[in-house]
């Protein structure tokens, strides 16, 4: 389970993707933003904390606090 505070938000979504074949392209589009955000978010350069859960809500997540 990816847990939306989690430092390595990124490394885990990057893997989750893997494991459900999808692109990054795919999910940029489906949250309503650029594929380069996605891959900022996904490299560490953007803590995308306004967008987390919109993440996980897309690639199956259940998030905690």
């Amino acid at each position: 389970m990816i847990i939306a505070e989690s430092k390595n938000f990124g490394i885990e979504v990057k893997k989750r993707l893997l494991d459900i074949g999808m692109k990054q392209s795919e999910l940029a589009e489906k949250i309503g933003v650029s594929e380069s955000y996605i891959s900022e978010v996904l490299n560490g350069k953007r803590d995308a904390i306004d967008t987390r859960k919109k993440i996980l809500s897309v690639i199956g997540e259940k998030t905690e606090k």
